[in-house]
C-alpha cells in the first residue's frame, strides 16, 4: 500500500493509493555434498493504481512540458532463478536469470493513448554470469580475480515510449535495445582484510547506450537530451581497515 497524493501544477489533481497483491512461490535449496546453491521461484503480481512519474506534453495549453504523476493498472508474471557453484574451493561460478511478461490492465497515458493490454516495458528477459577465482599464500596474502556479465533485453515498446522516450530509433542510434556489460577486478588482501590493493575495470568492452531520451525541453527549446550509460572505467583502489 502507498497513499496517493496530488500533483502540484494542477488543480483537483488527486491521484488515488497504490496497492498491489504479490502471489510467490518457490524453492530454496543447498547442496552440501556439491558445494551447490539453487533457488528458483514463479510470481504474479497485480497493481492497482501503480503511481509512475511521466512526461505530461501539455500543461493546460501552454506548450510547456511537466512531469506528473499517472496512475493505472498492471499485473505481471515471471520467474526468477538464481544459482552459485564451487567445483573447487579456489572456483565458485554463479548464474541468476529473471523473466517476466508485464502488461498494463488499464492505463490512459498524459498524452491521451489508451495503454490497455500492451506491455509496461519491462524487458522479457535479464541474466547476469560470472566467476571468482583466488590464489592462496600470494605475498602472505590472497590474490582473487573476479569477472561478472550481464544481459538485459530489449525494452518492450508501448504507443507511448516514444514520447516519454524509452523507445526509438534515428538514423545515428536507438533508444530500448538490449544491453550488455563485462566488468573486471583482481584484488589482493591480507587474510584479516585489513589491508588490500584491487586493480578494476567497469564496462570492459566500452559498451555504450542511450538509455533515454528527454523531451520536457523540446518544445521549447528545441533541445532534448540524451541519458546515455558510462564509458570503460578503470583504476587502482587501496583500503585499509582500522
Amino acid at each position: 500500500y502507498k497513499a496517493g497524493g496530488y500533483n502540484s501544477l494542477q488543480v483537483g489533481s488527486l491521484y488515488s493509493p497504490e496497492k498491489v497483491w504479490n502471489y510467490e512461490g518457490g524453492i530454496k535449496m543447498v547442496v552440501p555434498d556439491y558445494n551447490l546453491l539453487f533457488n528458483a521461484s514463479a510470481y504474479y503480481y497485480r497493481y492497482s493504481n501503480l503511481q509512475s512519474s511521466v512526461l505530461n506534453p501539455n500543461y493546460g495549453g501552454s506548450g510547456v512540458p511537466f512531469y506528473e504523476v499517472m496512475t493505472s493498472d498492471q499485473h505481471a508474471h515471471g520467474l526468477e532463478t538464481e544459482a552459485q557453484w564451487q567445483p573447487v574451493d579456489a572456483l565458485r561460478l554463479n548464474f541468476t536469470s529473471a523473466y517476466i511478461d508485464s502488461t498494463y490492465i488499464k492505463g490512459i497515458s498524459t498524452s491521451g493513448v489508451n495503454l490497455a493490454g500492451q506491455p509496461t516495458g519491462e524487458p522479457f528477459f535479464s541474466a547476469t554470469a560470472g566467476f571468482d577465482y583466488t590464489w592462496h599464500d600470494v605475498y602472505n596474502g590472497d590474490l582473487e580475480f573476479n569477472m561478472q556479465y550481464a544481459y538485459r533485453g530489449p525494452t518492450r515498446c508501448n504507443a507511448d515510449s516514444g514520447f516519454q522516450g524509452t523507445c526509438l530509433t534515428t538514423p545515428l542510434f536507438s533508444v530500448g535495445t538490449s544491453s550488455n556489460r563485462t566488468d573486471a577486478r583482481l584484488d589482493w588482501h591480507t587474510p584479516d582484510q585489513r589491508w588490500g590493493v584491487g586493480l578494476y575495470v567497469n564496462n570492459m568492452f566500452n559498451k555504450r547506450y542511450v538509455v533515454s531520451i528527454g523531451n520536457d525541453s523540446t518544445n521549447d527549446f528545441g533541445t532534448p537530451y540524451a541519458v546515455i550509460t558510462p564509458p570503460r572505467v578503470y583504476g587502482v583502489e587501496l583500503r585499509t581497515k582500522f
